[in-house]
């Protein structure tokens, strides 16, 4: 398994000036740029005249943003080669935006994607905080299981939300490290996806072992 990354570098006292982090290097290779502007509704609003302010709050944010991308997307861009994010840390602002979309699918009580940010009641908006992504592997979109089995026996990791072999792969970092694989199915008359199996660990590769067989993108 590998090690948990060194504590992030020290980032500017003033907070406030977080658009200067945005291009500061969160790991090897990937800027905080890359980990929080990306997504389909947040390119959307970011290519016409509606905006948002997707940065974050809370400094733990920033250093757990840092630490998915070393101890995770890193090692994944090493063994397969450039990894193509399309969802990453989620404001309150695009999380409305996201939620006033016909098919929103997300849940930021669990998802992490909210990272370590603080609701109006000063609790977290996530209850594993940490942080998350969805991703993809250029040139292996059609064979996202064989990445998927990869991190599942490589890597520490907290939550790993498996969609299909030709879907993108959610996968976290966290406080805990559960190492939880969640399997999702579509379901045969809503086409909503929900988790058809949950394992942790061991159980975990177990389940994902069983689990992947001809047909599993549908």
């Amino acid at each position: 398994m590998s090690a948990t990354p060194s504590p992030l570098l020290p980032l500017p006292e003033d907070y406030a000036d977080k658009v200067n982090i945005l291009d500061r290097m969160a790991s090897e290779f990937f800027s905080f740029r890359d980990l929080i502007e990306c997504g389909e509704t947040w390119s959307r609003l970011a290519s016409g005249n509606g905006r948002i302010d997707n940065l974050p709050e809370a400094p733990e944010s920033w250093e757990a943003l840092s630490h998915l991308a070393r101890a995770v997307l890193d090692p994944v861009w090493r063994q397969f080669g450039p990894v193509s994010l399309t969802f990453g840390f989620c404001s309150a602002a695009l999380k409305r935006a996201i939620q006033a979309t016909p098919n929103p699918r997300i849940s930021p009580a669990d998802d992490q994607h909210a990272s370590c940010e603080l609701n109006r009641r000063n609790r977290p908006v996530c209850i594993h905080r940490g942080a998350s992504c969805d991703f993809k592997v250029d040139g292996w979109e059609e064979r996202m299981d064989e990445v998927a089995s990869w991190v599942v026996h490589n890597l520490d990791f907290d939550a790993l939300y498996y969609y299909g072999r030709d879907r993108a792969l959610h996968l976290s970092w966290g406080p805990k490290m559960r190492r939880m694989v969640v399997l999702m199915r579509a379901d045969l008359e809503t086409g909503r996806r929900r988790p058809a199996g949950t394992a942790s660990g061991e159980s975990g590769q177990a389940l994902f072992a069983r689990a992947i067989l001809p047909g599993d993108s549908t």
